[in-house]
């Protein structure tokens, strides 16, 4: 293969790579009020190239989705007669994405973790260990299979209240 070639490849694949940048995207809220409104809904992406958050299910159930800012434009423009209402919940996802930031977990600090912050999954899974660790009686882990990265994938049983058992 010739050293054009390779590049080529190298670019190509590093094309591939790049994350999708979501500058000008919107994250928008709606909620179907009848059955044509809920139809409309899921039909969104073949007219639209939205990414569902949350899809249509049912009336009055809120449907969330992304969409870029002139895909937005020409929805507004297409739906001004229907009575649709729509709620811009982010006006730009990238940097909603930018400045999200990751709080790490001090392992046995079970303070140190909250519900308010993200974590990595390694500091969640600590977390769970660390919860279990400290009530044993109430709190179990599993592993219920394996990612794709070949990694355990954790479920948690809560047992609260449950009688313990004596032996006689």
């Amino acid at each position: 293969m010739h050293l054009a070639n390779i590049t080529f490849v190298v670019l190509l694949l590093l094309s591939k790579c790049n994350a999708k940048s979501y500058r000008d995207y919107l994250l928008i809220h709606g909620i179907p009020k009848s059955e044509p409104e809920l139809e409309f809904f899921k039909e969104l992406d073949t007219f639209y190239n939205v990414t569902f958050w949350r899809k249509p299910s049912l009336v009055e159930k809120p449907v969330e989705f992304s969409l870029s800012r002139l895909n937005f434009a020409d929805l507004i423009r297409d739906t001004k007669d229907m009575d649709i209402e729509f709620v811009t919940v982010i006006r730009d996802l990238q940097s909603a994405f930018d400045n999200q930031t990751i709080k790490p977990y001090i392992r046995r600090r079970m303070e140190s973790f909250d519900w308010q912050n993200y974590y990595s999954v390694e500091d969640i899974y600590n977390w769970l260990r660390d919860l279990s660790d400290a009530h044993p009686h109430e709190v179990k882990i599993d592993s219920i299979g394996q990612s794709v990265q070949n990694r355990h994938i954790l479920a948690v049983r809560i047992e609260l209240g449950v009688p313990k058992r004596t032996s006689r």
